[in-house]
């Protein structure tokens, strides 16, 4: 709308008037609209952003769960407010908005005077998350049916798998060198004084780690 105004076009009364006053209601109007999907988008978007759940919380899965549920009931709730809000019944669409908890300044409204509702990159978003919290759910149910991981020795002490304390531990039987201290932090372990033992979360990868750097003993006298 503005590539019709020659730059440094002085503000006169003219053919070009109504072009500037349009193009600058139409600016503005822009403006309005993108501060109406970012504050319209916030809603969404607080529903899903909680709290980290831990993967050490015994109830970690129960939490996920709960959460996943959460997200897909909000994004069942923005497909209905999106929906009413391009109907015609503006009251049913407004009070679906305040349920949602957004803000009356925040509906915006589109030239035939229905409300906007929720971008689409809320819906896309939401949907990214929910399948991320689906994956992670797999993940640690696919865990949980596993059979508890066993340690082992190696030259030097041995490896626990703490499963109460979810946590792959490294135990020797002297003190370690610095180049052993400098591959166990560069692997995640940290050390832990009230254990006695350099541990790290226990899964797959961390036992997989573990025992390419401490190889089992054998009974032989050899390592696995």
């Amino acid at each position: 709308m503005v590539s019709c105004i020659p730059f440094g076009q002085p503000n006169i009364h003219g053919a070009l008037t109504g072009a500037i006053k349009r193009s600058q209601a139409a600016t503005e109007r822009s403006i309005r609209e993108a501060e109406v999907a970012g504050r319209a988008a916030e809603a969404a978007e607080a529903a899903e952003r909680n709290t980290a759940i831990s993967s050490d919380d015994p109830k970690a899965l129960d939490k996920l769960r709960e959460k996943l549920a959460k997200m897909e009931r909000m994004r069942e709730q923005i497909k209905e407010a999106n929906k009413l809000c391009r109907g015609k019944d503006r009251a049913a669409a407004e009070a679906k908005l305040r349920e949602l908890g957004v803000e009356e300044e925040s509906w915006g409204e589109m030239l035939d005077g229905r409300l906007k509702g929720f971008p689409g990159y809320v819906l896309s978003n939401l949907t990214g998350n929910i399948a991320r919290v689906k994956e992670r759910i797999g993940k640690m149910e696919r865990m949980a049916s596993a059979p508890p991981p066993e340690g082992w020795e190696f030259d030097g002490g041995k490896v626990v798998a703490n499963v109460e304390a979810n946590r792959l531990q490294v135990v020797f039987k002297e003190r370690q060198d610095d180049a052993t201290t400098a591959r166990l932090k560069g692997n995640g372990f940290r050390w832990s004084r009230w254990e006695r033992a350099w541990q790290r979360q226990l899964n797959a990868r961390s036992v997989g780690c573990a025992r390419a750097m401490f190889p089992k003993v054998v009974a032989e006298g050899g390592a696995e």
